[in-house]
């Protein structure tokens, strides 16, 4: 807190300037006591002020009831002494409440209008940076209970107003359509009006293979008559049987010998070797075991 010590030759600009002088977040204007006062209403509002644009707090000390007055309901903290003022922290706060409407008095109507007219330009001019944290804490709670009556109002509503849910189950009909269509290889693209699709040819050959058991007998004339022929070795030695050697039946009828095999030389080894009818048709026809 810092204290400034006025003297009869201080008026408003000075002490306004000596406000803006100070480097203290408090500042008291002791007045000095025999003197008439020299801060009128206008004086003090314009002091408030400009302390509240410079952010700051502003306090007077005197004992001119008078002047007392006029302070309290500017919103000027004001203190009967020095030490008041550094020790009564309630009286700081409880003397910025403004009590009451003050300025020129209210006898003369032009005067009054004139004092009216002043307050309002001056209310005007008042930035937002000028507003004092009561101010905004005042307009803050406004706008918070408005808020909160509107969420009231909302929620009133979304718990009063019945409601319904209302579900419509979707029925599915199969949709089928039939066309004909053509896969050409010649074309390279799609031709919707003709219903013509590209295409190309793909060979694939397959071979199979299995056994299979005959069910009958077929004669195929001009056609020598195959079969299998059991050869087997009587002696210790191996035996080479060439192709094209003649095997016969006791009828005459002659076989001969596909290719060439070799008996294994180990008494009774054997081999199988394909035989044909040398006489194609009907005649190579013969029982089994009758080939020798």
């Amino acid at each position: 807190m810092q204290t400034i010590y006025l003297n009869s030759e201080d008026d408003i600009v000075s002490i306004c300037d000596q406000l803006a002088w100070a480097q203290a977040q408090r500042v008291v204007f002791v007045l000095p006591p025999d003197d008439a006062p020299m801060l009128d209403g206008l004086d003090l509002v314009r002091l408030r002020r400009y302390a509240d644009r410079l952010r700051c707090e502003v306090a007077l000390v005197t004992t001119d009831k008078a002047l007392r007055r006029l302070a309290q309901g500017a919103g000027v903290p004001v203190f009967a002494t020095e030490v008041a003022a550094r020790t009564n922290r309630r009286g700081w706060w409880r003397g910025r409440r403004r009590q009451m409407q003050i300025g020129l008095p209210a006898t003369s109507a032009p005067m009054l209008a004139a004092w009216r007219t002043a307050l309002d330009e001056q209310r005007r001019s008042l930035t937002w940076h000028e507003l004092t944290w009561r101010q905004w804490g005042v307009r803050y709670l406004v706008l918070l209970a408005v808020c909160l009556g509107i969420s009231l109002l909302v929620v009133a509503f979304l718990y009063y107003v019945p409601t319904a849910t209302v579900t419509l189950p979707l029925e599915a009909w199969p949709v089928q359509a039939t066309r004909i269509v053509t896969a050409d290889p010649a074309v390279d693209g799609v031709l919707a009006d003709s219903g013509v699709l590209p295409a190309r040819l793909i060979t694939v050959t397959q071979t199979w293979q299995g056994d299979l058991v005959p069910t009958g007998v077929v004669e195929v004339p001009g056609t020598s008559a195959r079969g299998r022929v059991l050869f087997v070795n009587e002696t210790a030695d191996p035996v080479v049987i060439p192709a094209g050697t003649e095997l016969s039946t006791e009828t005459g009828v002659v076989f001969q010998t596909l290719e060439t095999i070799t008996l294994a030389g180990v008494l009774g080894s054997t081999a199988e070797v394909e035989v044909t009818a040398v006489s194609p048709g009907p005649e190579g026809n013969v029982p089994a075991d009758t080939v020798t």
